[in-house]
C-alpha cells in the first residue's frame, strides 16, 4: 500500500520515545552510582581519621596507665588511679577495634560499589 496510515511514523516516534526513556534511566543510574561510590570514598576517609584518633586515644590512655601503675609502684599513687586508667585504657582499646572494623567496613563497602569481588 502507498499509505499505511501513519503507522511506520507512529512506530518511529515511539522507537525515539522509548530511546530517549533508555538515556534518562542509563543518566540516573550513572548519576547514582557515582552518588554512592562518592560517598563511600567520603566515608572511608572520615573513617580513616576516626582510625587515626582512636589509635592516638589509645596511646595516650595506655601512657596514663603505665604512669599511674608507676605513680602507685613508687607508693604515690593509689589503686583507684590504676583502676580508672585501666578501664580507660579498656575503653580506648575498645574503641579502636571498633575504628579498625568500621574502616575495614568501609573498605569492602567501596569494592561492593565499584563491583570488586
Amino acid at each position: 500500500p502507498l499509505y499505511d496510515g501513519g503507522v511506520r511514523y507512529a512506530a518511529l516516534r515511539d522507537s525515539a520515545s522509548r530511546t530517549r526513556e533508555a538515556r534518562i534511566n542509563l543518566q540516573q543510574l550513572e548519576d547514582r552510582v557515582h552518588a554512592q561510590v562518592q560517598g563511600n570514598l567520603r566515608d572511608l576517609r572520615d573513617r580513616a581519621a576516626s582510625l587515626a584518633l582512636a589509635r592516638e586515644s589509645a596511646a595516650v590512655a595506655r601512657m596514663a596507665h603505665e604512669q599511674a601503675q608507676a605513680t602507685f609502684d613508687a607508693g604515690l599513687g593509689t589503686a583507684l588511679d590504676v583502676s580508672d586508667t585501666a578501664l580507660a585504657l579498656f575503653v580506648a582499646d575498645s574503641e579502636l577495634a571498633r575504628a579498625e572494623l568500621e574502616l575495614a567496613l568501609a573498605r569492602e563497602g567501596l569494592r561492593y560499589v565499584v563491583g570488586e569481588r
